[in-house]
C-alpha cells in the first residue's frame, strides 16, 4: 500500500535508527492496519491478539502514549479502481483475517486503557488529521501515503516486536535538508510527483519508472512541465481519463474525509470550496460526510485529560 517506492526515493533524508524513546512524553498515532496485516497473517504467531497487545505495551514502556487508528469503510475511489477484494475477509500467506478482528482489537486495547479510533474510511488521512490538530506528535506506519497527506513526522520500519528503533521521516528535511534533491519544491508539486510515481488511486503509467518521475520533477520543476514532457513522448502509453484520475487523486490527498474529535463529526482534511465542486461536477469519490449504519464508533474512550502528553516519563528497560 502507498506510493510505489517513494520511501526508497527519499531514503537518504530519513534519520535511521531513531529511538522511540526520543519521543518520551509524546503521543504517537499508530496505523493499526499495518500491524494487523503483519501480525495476523504470520502463521508463526500462535496468539496474534496477545502479540498485538504486547507490542503496544512495549512501545508504552518507551515513555510514549499511543492512539491506534483503524480503517473504517471502503473508500469510494478505491472501489472504482478495484484495488480491494469484495469480500469482508482478506487472505494472505494462508491465513484469513476475520471481519470481526478490528472490533475485537478495539475492545482489547480499550480494556488496556489505550486510545482507539476507527476512521470513516482509511487510517492514513485520519492520522494526518490527528497530527494537524495536535492530538498526536508523530505517526507509526509503513505506508508512504502519509507523506502525501502532509504528515510532518513519521516513523517507518519499526522493528517487528515494537522495541527500540525506527526510520524517521521529517518534512522539514524534505524541503530544506542539504541531502534533499527537492529543495524549493512546493508541497503541492510534491504530492503531484507522488501521484505520478503511482499511488492507490492511480496506476503508474507503463514504462514510467518511479526514478524517472523523480528525475523529471528535478529537471522541470512543475507538474505542468512534467505532464507536457510525458504527453510529448511518443512512447508514452496514457490510458483514457488518466489525467482526470490524477486530478481526483490530488483532491483525495487534500480533502479526504476524516473524523474531527473536537467537532465530533466528519470533516474534510482541508475545507473544500465551491470551485472544486464546479470543476469536478461530482465529488462523491471523496466519500460522505454523513455517518452510516456501518460506521463504528470513532470516539476514543480514554479522555485526553487522562493522558500525560508532553510530560516525560521514566523509560523502563
Amino acid at each position: 500500500m502507498g506510493v510505489d517506492r517513494l520511501k526508497q526515493v527519499l531514503c537518504k533524508i530519513f534519520k535511521k535508527n531513531t529511538l522511540v524513546s526520543d519521543y518520551n512524553g509524546k503521543t504517537l498515532g499508530v496505523d493499526a492496519s499495518n500491524w494487523i496485516h503483519t501480525i495476523f497473517t504470520d502463521e508463526k504467531i500462535i496468539d496474534p491478539f496477545t502479540f498485538f497487545l504486547n507490542k503496544a505495551k512495549k512501545l508504552v514502556l518507551q515513555g510514549v502514549d499511543l492512539v491506534f487508528v483503524f480503517d473504517g469503510n471502503v473508500f469510494p475511489l478505491k472501489k472504482q479502481h478495484e484495488r480491494i477484494k469484495k469480500t469482508t475477509e482478506q487472505e494472505s500467506q494462508g491465513r484469513l483475517i476475520p471481519s470481526t478482528t478490528v472490533r475485537d482489537l478495539v475492545v482489547l486495547l480499550r480494556e488496556a486503557k489505550m486510545q482507539c479510533i476507527v476512521a470513516p474510511y482509511e487510517a492514513d488521512a485520519q492520522l494526518a488529521h490527528l497530527e494537524r490538530t495536535e492530538v498526536i506528535d508523530a505517526v507509526i506506519t509503513e505506508d508512504s501515503d502519509l507523506i502525501l497527506y502532509g504528515c510532518k513526522k513519521i516513523l517507518f520500519n519499526l522493528n517487528k516486536k515494537g522495541e527500540g528503533k525506527a526510520d524517521e521521516f521529517c518534512s522539514q528535511r524534505l524541503y530544506c535538508c542539504a541531502k534533499s534533491d527537492l529543495r524549493g519544491m512546493s508541497p503541492d508539486e510534491f504530492v503531484r510527483m507522488g501521484i505520478l510515481i503511482g499511488c492507490d488511486y492511480v496506476k503508474r503509467l507503463p514504462k514510467l519508472r518511479p526514478e524517472t518521475v523523480y528525475k523529471l520533477f528535478k529537471q522541470h520543476g512543475t507538474f505542468e512541465a512534467v505532464k507536457a514532457k510525458i504527453v510529448s513522448n511518443p512512447s508514452s502509453e496514457i490510458p483514457e481519463n488518466y489525467w482526470r484520475d490524477v486530478r481526483r487523486a490530488e483532491l483525495v490527498f487534500k480533502h479526504y474525509i476524516v473524523y474531527d474529535m473536537r467537532k465530533k463529526r466528519r470533516v474534510h482534511l482541508m475545507p473544500i470550496d465551491d470551485s472544486v465542486v464546479q470543476e469536478m461536477g461530482d465529488v462523491s469519490f471523496l466519500g460522505s460526510l454523513e455517518e452510516t449504519e456501518e460506521s463504528f464508533s470513532a470516539e476514543p474512550t480514554v479522555p485526553k485529560a487522562n493522558r500525560s502528553r508532553g510530560k516525560k516519563r521514566k523509560v523502563r528497560k
